[in-house]
């Protein structure tokens, strides 16, 4: 249900859904992207058990692009 809100609400906008839409990293960055999320100090923050990976995070954003 959360999805499908965010999803009425980004369209409802006329909000990009791809990453390639928007002023953002290349394919090529996606490494680097994922080591800087892994290495931000919100890491900290992030739900007990979720130890995201740099290919599982570069896998989230390849799907997004």
């Amino acid at each position: 249900a959360v999805v499908e809100a965010v999803t009425e609400v980004r369209d409802g906008l006329g909000l990009p859904s791809r990453l390639r839409d928007v002023d953002g990293p290349e394919p090529e960055a996606f490494t680097a992207v994922a080591e800087a999320i892994l290495n931000d100090a919100f890491m900290a923050n992030a739900p007990p058990g979720l130890e995201p990976t740099v290919d599982e995070i570069e896998g989230v954003l390849e799907r997004a692009w």
